[in-house]
């Protein structure tokens, strides 16, 4: 594969991370595995540089994707566990009221 050819993928790739479209990733990660393998860098070093530059851009991207969603399911978690009805006893013990009643102590 061309180096024109790769460029054209990370193009694509990038865009399909503006769109957040992950179908389309997963397709194109298989396209730049293929792509990569076929691709001889010796052949024009300035073609490789330029494809080293875009890449590292691209990896910056996704990297910077990967931590959005990272605090995305951060802060879904945090949601959830403030939704708990939750109670203390004289102990300090927490205790989740949706979980259900817990036992009383009898005294007699």
């Amino acid at each position: 594969m061309t180096g024109a050819a790769l460029y054209v993928l990370l193009d694509r790739v990038d865009n399909a991370v503006t769109r957040a479209d992950l179908g389309d990733l997963a397709e194109l990660a298989t396209l730049m595995e293929a792509a990569v393998q076929d691709f001889d860098p010796a052949i024009d070093a300035n073609t490789s540089r330029m494809l080293s530059d875009r890449a590292a851009q691209v990896t910056t991207r996704l990297d910077a994707a990967r931590r959005g969603v990272q605090a995305a399911r951060r802060r879904m978690q945090e949601i959830r566990a403030a939704c708990e009805l939750r109670t203390y006893d004289r102990a300090g013990q927490a205790h989740n009221l949706a979980a259900g009643p817990n036992p009383t102590p009898h005294r007699f």
